[in-house]
């Protein structure tokens, strides 16, 4: 599962071992979370927001496995889904939970979690229609370490609000 999708870029030929393993172990949160990345690279949504949305359940409820870290995980690809499937509000309120766990678990160096939930979060604040809010998530995307492109894009929604 692992080598496909991380090494092959093989997300279709992952899927079949993280199915397995999702099937006969339900509830294994490294399963899980393997397997949602696999969906997020190939797409598919339904599964996208079925696996995130019980991994969160699992993490708020304190299931053993189910970090702190998971649930940052997890609140980064439901705001992902829900900006995709243009719920803005949702997404908004998922990747401000994204960046406060970031916050108390990041000790050195901001990780790309951080930044592109707090990238992602001025985007829906710029679709909400929020412009300062969606500025000063900008900025602050300025001061941290650049990830995939960050700096480039908050840049140019700091001139040009998202659309």
């Amino acid at each position: 599962m692992t080598l496909y999708q991380e090494f092959e870029k093989d997300p279709n030929s992952s899927e079949k071992y993280a199915k397995m393993l999702t099937d006969q172990f339900p509830d294994n949160p490294v399963f899980l979370k393997w397997r949602g990345r696999g969906a997020v690279m190939r797409g598919d949504y339904p599964l996208i927001k079925e696996i995130y949305t019980h991994l969160y359940k699992g993490s708020t409820e304190g299931k053993f496995g189910y970090s702190q870290k998971v649930k940052r995980e997890t609140t980064y690809y439901l705001g992902f889904y829900y900006k995709a499937t243009s719920q803005w509000d949702s997404s908004l309120v998922y990747f401000k939970e994204a960046v406060e766990l970031s916050k108390k678990i990041e000790k050195k160096e901001a990780s790309g979690y951080y930044v592109n939930s707090l990238l992602y979060q001025g985007m829906m604040h710029d679709k909400l229609s929020q412009r300062e809010e969606a500025i000063k998530c900008y900025y602050e995307v300025l001061e941290l370490k650049d990830y995939s492109s960050s700096h480039k894009l908050a840049k140019l929604h700091i001139n040009e609000p998202y659309k």
